[in-house]
């Protein structure tokens, strides 16, 4: 696997991208580390990309918050379909080729419960322990929506 950071914006915080390559394996979990500076409320996203390949029209996926000791601070089991069940028509948005990429909300106005280093991680929870036809997953934090748009007016 692949970890593509990218430089941030004054409303993206945090923005890392795995490439998977082949297989993504339910024993590895993809882990992103970053750091928390203050109490302001963020919007985290999940950055996907799938090929045609992909076997099902749903993704489960384990998600988990941890503080800098480990501790856990949220979890959640997201659930995203990538194919429509009766059409099979592929949701997000066509990339190159049979890839199709999707954002979708993890957590909306999330406060983290303090400054630090935090530690998330993505575990595919599908019936197989080698899932193909996932690309890549990331992880996005940004400012919430809410106060960047109210700011922009100003």
């Amino acid at each position: 696997m692949l970890l593509m950071v990218f430089s941030c914006s004054e409303e993206t915080r945090y923005h890392s991208i795995y490439d998977i390559d082949g297989y993504w394996r339910s024993a590895s979990p993809l882990t992103y580390r970053f750091d928390i500076q203050d109490s302001a409320a963020y919007d985290i996203s999940c950055d996907l990309r799938n090929s045609s390949d992909y076997q099902w029209s749903r993704l489960f996926i384990a998600y988990t918050l941890r503080d800098s000791a480990g501790h856990l601070t949220d979890s959640l089991f997201l659930e995203r379909t990538l194919f429509d069940p009766v059409s099979g028509a592929p949701e997000g948005e066509a990339g190159i080729g049979d890839l199709y990429e999707q954002e979708f909300p993890v957590r909306t106005g999330y406060r983290f419960p303090g400054k630090g280093r935090y530690t998330v991680q993505l575990v595919q929870m599908m019936r197989t322990d080698s899932l193909t036809g996932i690309v890549s997953a990331g992880i996005r934090i940004e400012d919430r929506k809410s106060t960047r748009l109210n700011s922009s007016h100003v």
